[in-house]
């Protein structure tokens, strides 16, 4: 029970955050691409069990269908949580992202200035 809690409180963390971070760069002019998709994946992440739960019964009916194995909901469950996590995965930024991201709004301040 304590995992969902965590889950919820680190991704409104991420989300309160990464909300501040989009709202200074939009109001600044800087590049705010990362800070969308933090906020993405933060939302995801408060989502987590919900969807958890609905993909879950979306794919346990068709592994029924296969066969009825003694395993089906375990698997219908971790398949559920792979596809979110991946879909996470892809959305968080990759540190060369985020680099990239802070050097070219560092040569534009300075190229401003």
């Amino acid at each position: 029970m304590l995992y969902p809690i965590l889950t919820i409180a680190c991704g409104s963390i991420m989300v309160i955050l990464s909300g501040l971070s989009l709202f200074r760069c939009l109001r600044d002019g800087g590049i705010f691409i990362n800070q969308a998709r933090f906020l993405a994946s933060g939302i995801l992440l408060i989502l987590h069990f919900p969807l958890t739960r609905f993909l879950d019964g979306l794919i346990l009916p068709w592994l029924e269908k296969v066969g009825a194995v003694e395993g089906n909901v375990p698997a219908a469950y971790w398949i559920s949580v792979v596809l979110i996590v991946a879909v996470q995965l892809i959305i968080l930024p990759t540190g060369r992202e985020l680099y990239g991201a802070y050097m070219a709004d560092r040569l534009a301040r300075r190229a401003g200035a």
